[in-house]
């Protein structure tokens, strides 16, 4: 397909298509040249960006997306995600990232099509503590305190169970009864060992044990682009673009101007009175920096042209670091609904430790007569970085995600995994398998050194990625974006997504991505031009 053909509503399905009519050229001619704004990435913030801009008649809105805009079949709307994980398409190819400084880069999954990862996803929908609101507003972020952001997240979402929340996105528990054998077994080992239970892990202050929300209507998943887009497609100052990638930034003057881009005819340039980056966590600096947005010295030894000095820019990349335990099931039986159903939220007990910096969950099954349990540290220190090695989509990328980077980091995890050898040998897990290198666990519980080489070598990323163009008081020489997602030292330009967030938060990072955007685009917001 290509041309005019890329401009589809999502809901119609490909076999429905016309065959692309015309020459090339006059397909090529076809094309939008220019709008009021274009947003590049039609992912979780992409889809919310373009729902509030284009809320405005006067105001022509082309929304940019490389991959496709077909809709999902319903395999990938099944509420086991794990087809969807596994789905090559729906992923950036060849994208890969180092996880630690004891690691070879490997492939990265992300996000690519309309929709973006919440197509993809797990469907967690948990929202941050507001502490972790107040502390973005602490690091320089005016205008985002818990206070300030919740008119946003009530209009991301809606919790058809507590009830809170006027959004599109809809929020349901997966009744215990439909949990998993490994669930219940996490259940059991937590209150052996007296954790609290909470009904709802986006409550306010709450912690331990609890089912863990989701975004799903009618047993099936709900993305961005089903909450956000589709009930707008119908908007006559709403394009959207798919299997486009943006190439670069046109910059003259101090000022964005438009976007060159990479469509299956050729390069396009499209004219625009503003942009709004909604890439991703390592697209949407990638983006910068092929346009010659960031670390002056850096890119000029890249061969780019540096038109704006921002040293920030895809440096402070997060995720939380995560240690995967497998588990031999005894008696393999039919897989629940969802392949994890509550998650357990605690602090490490060390000196320093906060509320909520670690998380286990269980996989019911990852393969075959095999489940999981996973742990994660949800507050690192520890940041990494996003580089280009030239100025061309061609060109790789150097992702580094620096996990475990840390002494303190290292430390929180240690006590993390003290746990997770204690729970390897509780009853309720050898009644339902066999956690696999259990023994090897607990003897690197007691010898800190050789844990922190082992852990250095086998952690992996939780799909949380932010603050690689991170916002904060312009004074400060890693800010990227000011409160409002203008980008420092370049009019007409903002950056609107996860890349923003200054810190990771103790949530999965869908919903909040959204409320990013939400926030900083919503025409209720004071000033948010």
């Amino acid at each position: 397909m290509a041309g005019r053909d890329l401009i589809l509503p999502i809901r119609e399905s490909a076999s429905d298509r016309k065959p692309p009519s015309g020459t090339k050229e006059e397909r090529a001619m076809s094309l939008p040249s220019a709008a009021d704004t274009v947003v590049v990435g039609a992912g979780s913030a992409g889809c919310v960006v373009a729902n509030r801009l284009s809320a405005d008649p006067a105001r022509g809105v082309l929304l940019l997306e490389a991959g496709d805009d077909t809709p999902l079949p319903p395999a990938l709307r099944s509420l086991d995600f794990r087809a969807a994980v596994r789905d090559v398409s729906r992923h950036w190819p060849g994208l890969r990232a180092r996880r630690g400084s004891a690691q070879r880069p490997r492939l990265l999954l992300q996000g690519r099509g309309v929709g973006g990862t919440s197509a993809i996803n797990g469907l967690i929908a948990m929202w941050p503590m507001p502490e972790d609101f107040d502390e973005w507003a602490a690091l320089g972020c005016d205008g985002w305190t818990h206070r300030d952001v919740s008119p946003s997240l009530s209009r991301i979402s809606r919790d058809l169970d507590s009830k809170a929340g006027a959004g599109p996105m809809p929020v349901r528990r997966p009744p215990r009864p439909t949990w998993g054998s490994l669930d219940l077994a996490l259940a059991e080992w937590a209150g052996d060992r007296g954790f609290p239970a909470a009904e709802d892990h986006n409550a306010p202050g709450s912690t331990g044990l609890s089912p863990y929300a989701f975004s799903a209507r009618d047993g099936g998943r709900v993305s961005a682009a089903d909450a956000f887009l589709a009930p707008i497609l119908d908007r006559p100052n709403l394009t959207v673009l798919a299997r486009t990638v943006a190439e670069r930034l046109i910059v003259r003057g101090g000022r964005v101007t438009g976007v060159c881009c990479r469509t299956p005819d050729g390069e396009v340039v499209i004219e625009a009175g503003e942009v709004v980056v909604t890439a991703g966590a390592v697209g949407s600096p990638a983006l910068l920096l092929r346009s010659g947005i960031g670390p002056a010295h850096r890119l000029e030894r890249v061969g780019v042209a540096p038109v704006a000095d921002l040293p920030g820019v895809g440096q402070g990349l997060q995720d939380h670091p995560a240690l995967t335990l497998p588990i031999r099931l005894a008696a393999p039986g039919a897989a629940p609904p969802r392949p994890t159903n509550c998650c357990l939220r605690f602090a490490s007990g060390e000196s320093d430790g906060e509320a909520n910096e670690l998380m286990l969950n269980a996989l019911n099954e990852v393969g075959p007569g095999v489940g999981a349990v996973v742990l994660a540290l949800f507050r690192p220190e520890a940041r990494g970085r996003v580089e280009v090695t030239g100025a061309g989509l061609d060109d790789d990328l150097v992702v580094d995600l620096g996990l475990l980077g840390t002494e303190r980091d290292l430390r929180r995890m240690r006590a993390g995994v003290a746990r997770l050898a204690d729970l390897a040998r509780h009853p309720a897990f050898e009644r339902v398998g066999s956690p696999v290198g259990a023994d090897l666990l607990r003897g690197l519980a007691r010898r800190p050194e050789e844990l922190d080489s082992w852990m250095a070598a086998r952690c992996h990323e939780a799909w949380h990625l932010v603050g690689s163009c991170r916002m904060g008081d312009p004074a400060d020489p890693a800010t990227v974006v000011d409160p409002r997602g203008r980008v420092k030292g370049v009019a007409g330009l903002r950056v609107a997504d996860a890349s923003v967030i200054p810190r990771v938060p103790r949530s999965n990072t869908n919903l909040v991505t959204m409320a990013v955007a939400d926030h900083m685009t919503h025409p209720s917001r004071p000033g948010r031009e």
